[in-house]
């Protein structure tokens, strides 16, 4: 086999597995959970919750929501990137990771969705 050909081959494996891995990607569901139970996750866990939002804090980096479904409550931390819409009352579908601040669970936001 010359080079030109072990090229086309190599680059067509390639391109098919990053396109497996794309797929995988955006057909792999994220977990869903109720608030009480995120206290016995851990860190950097991708979760999904569902609540309505109580409370919204604005700082100058970012938005603190705190969220309550029928187990529990956690604050939510929304990084500002652009204007969030949001308010007292809304319900939410908010997908995003646990991390621990101050010996308390908590969410990072990574994706928000009015229900």
């Amino acid at each position: 086999m010359n080079e030109s050909s072990l090229f086309k081959i190599a680059l067509t494996v390639s391109l098919t597995g990053i396109l497996i891995l794309l797929l995988i990607v955006e057909y792999t569901d994220i977990k869903k959970v109720n608030i009480s139970d995120i206290e016995n996750m851990k860190e950097e866990e991708k979760i999904r919750v569902i609540g309505k939002i109580n409370n919204v804090k604005e700082t100058p980096g970012l938005y603190i929501l705190d969220l309550q479904d029928d187990s529990g409550k956690i604050s939510v931390i929304v990084f500002k990137e652009e204007k969030l819409n949001i308010s007292k009352g809304y319900k939410a579908d908010i997908e995003g990771t646990v991390k621990e601040y101050q010996n308390k669970k908590e969410l990072i936001a990574n994706k928000i969705a009015i229900v």
